[in-house]
Formats: C-alpha cells, sequence, structure tokens
C-alpha cells in the first residue's frame, strides 16, 4: 500500500491577487465565517447563510480563492490551524491541498466505512471528535 506524505507549505495570497469571481467567494466566506452566532441564517438569524459550495472547473482557482481565504483568516482575523480544517474526498487531492482526508479516522471526521451496519460513536469515541472541533470555525472540503 502506498503512504502520501506532505510537504506543503500553504501559499499565502492576499485578496488583490484574486480576480473578481474570486473575490466574491473569498468575501462571502470570510464573511459568513466570521459573523457571531445567531446572525447567519443558518442559525437563526437573517444574515448569509454558512454553507456554500464552491464549483468550477480544475484549473480554475478554487484553491487558489481558498489559500486568500486562509491567509486573510489567518493575518487579519487571528485563526489558527485549530479554527479551521481542509479536506478532500481522497488522499491524492488532500495532499494536493495540503489537508487531510475528509474520511480519515485519525484526522478526519468521518468513521471507518465498511459492511458493517450502523452503530453510533461511543461516548469515548464522540468526545474525541467533539475535542478536535472544539476551535473549529471553518470546514473547507475541496
Amino acid at each position: 500500500m502506498a503512504t502520501l506524505t506532505s510537504n506543503y507549505v500553504r501559499r499565502q495570497l492576499f485578496r488583490n491577487q484574486l480576480n473578481q469571481n474570486q473575490c466574491m467567494i473569498h468575501d462571502l466566506v470570510v464573511r459568513c465565517t466570521l459573523l457571531p452566532s445567531g446572525q447567519s441564517s443558518s442559525d437563526g438569524g437573517s444574515d448569509v447563510g454558512r454553507l456554500h459550495i464552491l464549483l468550477g472547473q480544475g484549473g480554475g482557482g478554487k484553491s487558489y480563492a481558498i489559500n486568500a481565504i486562509i491567509t486573510t483568516l489567518t493575518s487579519e482575523h487571528n485563526y489558527n490551524a485549530d479554527n479551521y480544517k481542509v479536506c478532500a474526498t481522497t488522499g491524492k487531492a488532500a495532499t494536493l491541498i495540503g489537508g487531510s482526508i475528509l474520511h480519515s479516522h485519525k484526522e478526519g471526521f468521518g468513521q471507518f466505512v465498511g459492511r458493517a451496519s450502523y452503530s453510533p460513536l461511543s461516548d469515548k469515541a464522540l468526545a474525541d471528535q467533539q475535542e478536535k472541533c472544539k476551535d473549529l470555525k471553518l470546514l473547507i472540503v475541496d
């Protein structure tokens, strides 16, 4: 079995380096991420919702915009790696974006999947997942 490792260094990109469409998604994601609890339409308020889907062809600049969003949050709003998580659905994609596999039992949010029937998380497993996410404010799935 191949093992994927990464020495990824997230590129710092700033809003002024984005095109018009990338600026729109940048501003939207930063805005909804910074909204206090209760103000977003996702949690009972009237402001912009917190779930957004960015679609586009490969090479269209999605990861570029994601890096600019993270740069803005870390450099202007004191976010750190505990406040955001970048994930992908495959190991190769996760390596390319400097993230983790979404369904990774070790680093991701999912649990092992197989032919076994559903069973709820044990109290310890649930507590472990909650501890991992206690400071999480932004989840990006590429």
